[in-house]
């Protein structure tokens, strides 16, 4: 009885690791190693925001703070690779679709949804349907629906509660 060796084309030194941070088979993560091999364009072992086009995300209104967020610590390697694709997997916890929604909406990332940045991600989406006082409104009305403690922005906490019945589910997955 010899030891099975892995057909996977992922460091076996990185596996174990990557299948305890992740909920993707190892068949999963070599089809995602070789998306990330095809994505490096330079084969430098990492990617750089102009390098990660996902089809997926050039449709998306907020597809620069998507990307923002996703390269907030610099470039990617395939571990990191792994963990961001993990939040848009339809496996993801909604914990974690939600947190990441949360950064996305932080535009200057102090850790609360201000009326600036809740103006800034409402008009990303909207485009030019609505006015600069209609969005306004829509911004106004939303943290006073939503800001528990009055402090006029919304924390993680209140900003999932506001989210509880939206389905992020399908705003965030993206198909591996």
């Amino acid at each position: 009885m010899g030891q099975q060796l892995s057909t996977s084309n992922i460091p076996p030194e990185d596996l174990p690791f990557l299948l305890e941070i992740s909920n993707f088979s190892e068949k999963d993560l070599d089809k995602l190693y070789l998306r990330f091999q095809h994505l490096d364009k330079q084969k430098t072992g990492y990617l750089t925001s102009k390098e990660l086009q996902l089809p997926e995300l050039a449709v998306n209104p907020l597809a620069d703070r998507i990307t923002s967020v996703i390269f907030e610590h610099g470039k990617l390697d395939f571990k990191k690779f792994v963990e961001t694709i993990q939040i848009f997997s339809k496996n993801a916890k909604r914990e974690t679709k939600l947190e990441f929604a949360f950064k996305v909406y932080d535009v200057d990332c102090d850790g609360f949804i201000s009326y600036s940045d809740l103006f800034q991600i409402i008009r990303a989406m909207a485009g030019n349907s609505l006015s600069d006082l209609q969005v306004g409104k829509i911004v106004e009305d939303t943290i006073n629906e939503n800001d528990q403690d009055n402090d006029g922005m919304l924390k993680l906490d209140e900003f999932k509660r506001a989210l509880f019945d939206t389905d992020i589910d399908s705003f965030l997955t993206i198909k591996l």
